[in-house]
């Protein structure tokens, strides 16, 4: 009789271990899926991070760019240090090629376009050296970089409303 006691006593504490684990086990997945959603909102806000910066790179570029769009730009072109902007734009599209899966991943940005596209006009900016080409093509880099600042902002602002 007391062996049977002991028993029943033995089976009720297993049930109560065993609600117990149950109990512990569902606290601990959603823990685990808190932590994990967590992570990818950290991501998500570094990756938009991420992109600001290259957005930014941008509108830097697009402002040492923009005086070749000007109706009096041969006469301001003159005195501009054409290397140090060609400089400026390798720079800029070395950054593109850097974070290409980022761009691409996370933005309507066809990065890899947009780094030959830019790549091609800066090759032309540079191959002759008459104030002319370079408004040509400085006025296709400020179109380009216009094109691409548009389509990143786009993106940004989509993945703020996102997380909002």
């Amino acid at each position: 009789m007391i062996w049977t006691i002991i028993s029943v006593i033995g089976s009720i504490a297993s049930i109560f271990g065993a609600i117990y684990a149950i109990k512990s086990e569902k606290k601990a997945r959603a823990s685990a899926e808190l932590a994990e959603d967590a992570k990818n909102q950290v991501l998500s806000k570094k990756r938009t991070t991420d992109l600001v910066e290259i957005l930014h790179d941008s509108k830097r570029i697009q402002k040492v760019f923009v005086k070749y769009s000007t109706a009096q730009t041969q006469s301001i072109l003159k005195g501009s240090d054409f290397n140090e902007d060609a400089r400026l734009l390798r720079d800029f599209i070395s950054k593109i090629n850097e974070n290409r899966t980022l761009i691409k991943e996370n933005s309507e940005v066809d990065s890899d376009r947009y780094y030959n596209d830019i790549s091609k006009l800066l090759d032309s900016y540079c191959a002759d050296n008459t104030i002319k080409n370079k408004q040509e093509q400085g006025k296709l880099i400020i179109i380009k970089l216009d094109d691409m600042i548009y389509k990143l902002r786009k993106s940004i602002d989509s993945r703020n409303e996102k997380t909002d």
